[in-house]
């Protein structure tokens, strides 16, 4: 396929649709952003959910999506890591993570640490990733959207305009089992856009 075209993905609250996204002949079909669809969102710690999605859809809908294999093994691999996280499978998203030499496999490596508990080194491998170039899209998606829905207030102010993943870190450790206050689902719905972004972020990055 000649050239390359991305619908960007309309983050607004209750606008996520299905959309398509098409990137040089890669699809992400609209049954994997069906698995990204909010009405279910991933815990802050590890699950798993009763409702998560089956392994075995999340493999179905990777076929369909990278049938040329046109971003590569390794995004496809990211890409469907990221999938394997959402939906609770923590242990086959290190199995992946942790085989790529790359910024991208390191910070999905860190934040699969972060749902797994273990906060120390979710750091480690957050310090490992660097200022991953996705964080320029978390700043601009955050600072856009001011609603607490988003990011909680006092996070907001601490960490300014500089995305700061340890800090987040910290935050979503001191709640991580107070799943009923306010800031638990403020966290959580931050980790949602997270993984949106990420996902929308690995499908369109030419690194």
């Amino acid at each position: 396929m000649a050239g390359s075209l991305c619908q960007e993905i309309d983050l607004s609250p209750g606008r996520l649709g299905k959309y398509v996204f098409i990137v040089s002949g890669f699809q992400i079909s609209e049954a994997i952003i069906e698995l990204l669809q909010e009405n279910n969102p991933a815990p802050l710690g590890k699950g798993p959910r009763k409702a998560r999605a089956e392994e075995t859809r999340i493999e179905a809908c990777m076929g369909k999506g990278d049938q040329e294999g046109s971003l590569g093994s390794e995004k496809a691999q990211l890409i469907k890591a990221v999938l394997l996280l959402w939906h609770d499978y923590l242990d086959e998203c290190h199995v992946i993570c942790q085989d790529v030499k790359s910024a991208s496999g390191s910070l999905i490596h860190a934040m699969m640490h972060r749902r797994e508990g273990d906060f120390s080194n979710a750091k480690y491998w957050y310090a490992r990733a660097g200022r991953h170039p996705v964080y320029s899209k978390y700043e601009e998606f955050f600072q856009r959207e001011s609603n607490s829905k988003f990011m909680p207030v006092d996070l907001r102010k601490a960490m300014g305009e500089r995305w700061n993943p340890a800090m987040i870190t910290e935050q979503i450790e001191k709640v991580a089992t107070k799943t009923e206050t306010p800031l638990y689902k403020e966290l959580q719905n931050l980790q949602y856009f997270e993984t949106l972004l990420l996902v929308q972020f690995l499908a369109k990055s030419n690194e």
